[in-house]
């Protein structure tokens, strides 16, 4: 399989929770290796991931240039995807597929957990007290009360190939950043910061485009404050 998608504007991440079993073992030349518990952002994820397999002969990375995870066994490493880790970097691999890496693999799809986004647009829409994001672990969900939240609307437009990866889930519900360049803050003076928040709903997407090759969706995400 191929990504037609083009080259990613921004990015719509997932967190990933290594508490849990789902993203968090890879078993690398015959040696199971468990990431280091934590919730993270998905770059950062990559980075654990990096970390908890680079003595074993592999090496992982992740490009906001191109969207890509990157792996560099340095010869035939043969690699065992025990989870949804293959899964979420893009590499289009079910848990428990076994094969040997060569070369300088690279994600075959979108990566479920760094969604691809060709151009987002923000509105704030209101500010509530005491809102509360209810509480469940599967797909990352984590449960809080705030004193405040301020709530965002986002209009956020993809290549239908980043819709695929968008509809495994990992990105519309629980904790998510959206990243357009910079890891300042979102706000007036910087449109091309960075957002953390918890989604709160997602209206029904709507193609777009001469051929409808791209889509156009509306998220709620809310920030505490």
């Amino acid at each position: 399989m191929s990504i037609d998608a083009p080259t990613p504007g921004a990015f719509l991440y997932g967190w990933i929770d290594t508490d849990i079993p789902g993203g968090r073992k890879i078993t690398v030349g015959g040696s199971p290796r468990t990431v280091a518990a934590g919730y993270r952002r998905f770059p950062d994820w990559i980075t654990a991931i990096d970390t908890a397999i680079t003595t074993a002969g592999l090496n992982v990375s992740w490009s906001t240039s191109t969207g890509l995870v990157t792996w560099a066994p340095g010869g035939g490493v043969a690699v065992v995807w025990d989870d949804r880790l293959g899964e979420l970097c893009g590499m289009d691999r079910r848990p428990g597929f076994a094969e040997t890496l060569t070369g300088v693999p690279t994600s075959a799809l979108v990566p479920p957990g760094a969604v691809w986004l060709v151009g987002a647009q923000w509105v704030e829409i209101t500010t509530a007290r005491e809102r509360v994001a209810e509480e469940y672990r599967w797909r990352r969900g984590r449960g809080y009360v705030w004193g405040g939240a301020r709530v965002w609307e986002w209009e956020l437009v993809m290549h239908h190939d980043a819709f695929v990866a968008l509809e495994y889930g990992w990105v519309t519900a629980g904790k998510v950043s959206l990243w357009a360049g910079e890891n300042a803050a979102i706000g007036s003076g910087q449109s091309d910061g960075q957002l953390d928040g918890y989604v709160i709903g997602i209206q029904e997407p709507e193609r777009v485009g001469p051929t409808d090759d791209f889509v156009r969706i509306r998220l709620a995400m809310s920030e505490s404050i």
